[in-house]
This record gives structure tokens, sequence and C-alpha cells, in this order.
């Protein structure tokens, strides 16, 4: 290469200026997807900041600002399906606060997501520009995630205590816990970006490197999500347009008859629910408090973030200790939806779920897109509250790297002419 370059300087630089102009673009992807894994575990809630960096690196270029231009006047012209529906998302959640017993807690959400979706489009185009060059970013990012989370665990948040001071009970198993759910969710980016390179073998041990992680931890949720992504990705291999299928519509069965499902669970027999953990029998107590609310207000709902207040002052007591019926969110994203913003809420959902399936992406990075969703829905329907901008930043990170992987016919960013010399 250097020998050509030298006999041919003309066409040393052509070759060598769309690189050098694609490395800059995917700077802000790079940074996420290399920073993003290590925050998720030290500062659980810095992912909306690291998400924030990349924007600014991907807008500090030129070109990149002028494409943002001309695609938002575009879509100002001619609005995709997909925009109508973030809009009108946003227009119901918009009223939802105001109906809401106190509505500055669901306006300042509106708020945070508006923000959010608007680092998402600023971060776009460095993902679309180079996804074969992320591979590294990821690989090393997820590497570095995955020893912090086990030092923080054997230690007991050593690091994280070096520049906060515990609070008086002490650090809290959840935050490792956190750490370990980012784990998984942007260990599907990395099996996406590795697959065209390394092959689908190469990807699945990511997920299942990631998946084993964490049992060393007490988190039954992010041990869910890395097994659900290890069989996701493991099927989709085999049967790509099958698991897509069923996850579609068991998206939607769940989101129809999860209120149904949860009163299933109240008239478990004694035997059943002493084999669960104090922690997942809580859940079950969570939910059935809160479908007990949603039978209040079944069309409109409560009112966005209404569920923080639902509970204050209800306890229930679990195996002698007492603790609070709906503590802040109700532990599962579906529910949520329900009770604070009823039927349209729900409806919008529904059309959501409809239009991320609707078709196929990119063949080679189909299975580790399943895997995300299978590893998303997880989480989402048994931890993280759904407004919860941490938790957002990192499935916004973590799609886009997805969405980047290019494949064997993929963009590989040195498409600038010819640039031989005969």
């Amino acid at each position: 290469m250097v020998g050509a370059a030298l006999r041919c300087p003309t066409a040393a630089a052509t070759a060598v200026k769309p690189l050098a102009e694609t490395t800059r673009r995917s700077a802000g992807a790079a940074f996420a997807l290399l920073v993003g894994p290590a925050v998720g575990v030290l500062a659980p809630k810095g992912t909306v900041v690291v998400l924030a960096v990349a924007a600014l690196l991907t807008v500090a270029d030129a070109g990149v600002r002028g494409e943002l231009a001309r695609s938002l006047a575009a879509t100002w012209r001619r609005p995709s399906s997909g925009t109508l529906l973030i809009v009108a998302g946003f227009l119901w959640l918009a009223v939802s606060a105001a109906l809401a017993g106190s509505p500055a807690g669901g306006l300042r959400i509106v708020g945070q997501l508006a923000g959010l979706a608007l680092l998402a489009v600023l971060v776009r185009p460095a993902f679309m520009a180079s996804g074969d060059r992320l591979v590294r970013a990821a690989l090393l990012g997820l590497a570095l995630g995955a020893l912090l989370l086990a030092e923080e665990g054997v230690t007991g948040n050593f690091l994280r205590g070096l520049v906060d001071d515990p609070p008086p009970d002490g650090w809290q198993l959840n935050q490792v816990n956190l750490g370990a759910t980012n784990l998984v969710v942007f260990a599907c980016a990395c099996a996406a970006l590795i697959a065209g390179h390394r092959g689908r073998v190469a990807a699945a041990g990511v997920l299942a490197a990631a998946a084993a992680t964490t049992f060393a931890f007490d988190s039954l949720a992010a041990s869910l999500a890395g097994c659900a992504a290890l069989a996701v990705y493991g099927a989709a291999t085999r049967w790509p347009r099958a698991v897509r299928a069923v996850l579609r519509w068991g998206a939607i069965a769940a989101v129809v008859a999860m209120p149904l499902a949860v009163r299933g669970l109240d008239r478990l027999p004694p035997s059943a629910t002493d084999a669960l953990p104090a922690s997942a029998l809580h859940r079950v107590l969570i939910w059935n408090f809160t479908v007990d609310r949603m039978a209040e207000r079944p069309v409109l709902g409560w009112g966005l973030d209404s569920a923080r207040h639902l509970g204050r002052g209800r306890t229930v007591d679990i195996r002698g200790k007492t603790v609070d019926a709906l503590p802040l969110h109700p532990h599962n994203g579906v529910l949520q939806v329900w009770v604070e913003t009823g039927l349209p809420g729900i409806a919008l959902l529904l059309c959501g779920i409809l239009w991320l399936t609707r078709r196929p992406g990119n063949p080679e990075a189909e299975p580790a897109k399943l895997a995300l969703a299978a590893a998303a829905a997880a989480i989402g329907l048994t931890a993280y509250g759904l407004w919860q901008m941490h938790w957002l930043a990192s499935l916004i990170v973590a799609a886009f790297g997805v969405a980047a992987a290019r494949g064997e016919n993929g963009r590989s960013g040195s498409g600038a002419g010819d640039t031989s010399c005969d």
C-alpha cells in the first residue's frame, strides 16, 4: 500500500480523503460504543451524557450538519409514517401529562424525551456512515465494561466510591445490576457488528459471554435478558422469519393480555409463591396493585408519571418485611403504559410495535436486531421504568450499533472513484 502511494500520490490522496472523512464522521459512534458500556457500569445514569457527547462529535462535521438540515427539511415537507407516529405519541404524552394530578412531572418527562429524540437524530449519521469501522470500538468497549462490572461486583463499587461518597447504608447491589443489564444491551450491538467480520459463531460467543457474566450478580432481569438474547440470536440465524413473527405477535399479545396475565399470577398456589425469590414476589404484588389502579381509570389512565404517586403511603408485607406497594414505577413497561396513558397509549404502543416489525432489515444483522428486541423486552417487563432516560439512551446507542452493521454486501467506505494509475 505504501509503495502504491509513493508511485501514485494522486491516487493515494484520492483514496485517503474519503477514509479520513468517514473516520471523522464516525467519531461520535465510536465514542458511544467505546465509552458507553463502561459508563453504563460505573455511572449508569451517565449514558445520556455519552449520547450527548456523541451527538456533539457528530455535528462537529460540517458535512453532517448540511445533511441533517436537508433531511429535516425533507421530513418536514413529506413526513414518513414513523415520523407521524412519533409526533402522535408526543402529543398524547403531553395531553396525558396535563391530565395527571401533578402535571409538572409528566411535562418534564415529555421535555426529556424530546431532548433524547433530538440527540438520536443528531448522532444517527455517525452510525450510518461507517458500520464496518466500529467493530474494534464495540469490542474494546464491551470488554472494558465487563472487566469493570466484575471489579465493581467483587470490590463493592470501589471505583465508584473514589468519585462519589457512599450512602449511609452503603452501596446498593442495584448499581451493579444496572451495569449488568447495560452490558447485555451493548453486547447485542457488538454481536451485530462482529457478525459481518468474524461470523455468527463469534457473534454468538459475545452474547454467550455477556449472558454468563450476568449470572455472577443478583439481577434476575439481566440474566433473563442475556438468556433471551442468546436464545433468540441462535434461533434467528436459522429461522429469521419465524422468530420475527413470534416476537411480533408475541409482543402484541403481551400488550393486550398483560393485565389478565398478572391476575393469573395472583392465583398461584402457596407452594409456587413460596418458591419465588423475594424480589420476584414483590414484582407480582406491584403488578397486581397496578392492575387494581388501572381498573379505576381504564380509558384515559391516571396521567403521565402518575405511577410514582399512586402507591404513596401504601405498603405490603413480604415474608415479614414491609415494602412499598408501588415504588416509583410498576417495573413493567406495558403496565406503566396502561395505568398512566390508558387506551390511547396502548393503541400507540401497538402501532409502534407493528411499525418497527413491518419488514426485515439487513440479513446479516437481523439476528442481533431480534436479540436486542428480546433483551429489551425482558428488561422492560421486569426492571426499569419506561421513562428512565439512561435506559432509553443505552437502547438508542445499541439500536444504532445494530443498524450500523453492514455485512458482506454493505458499504466499505472506499467508494471514491477510480484510484488506479494504469
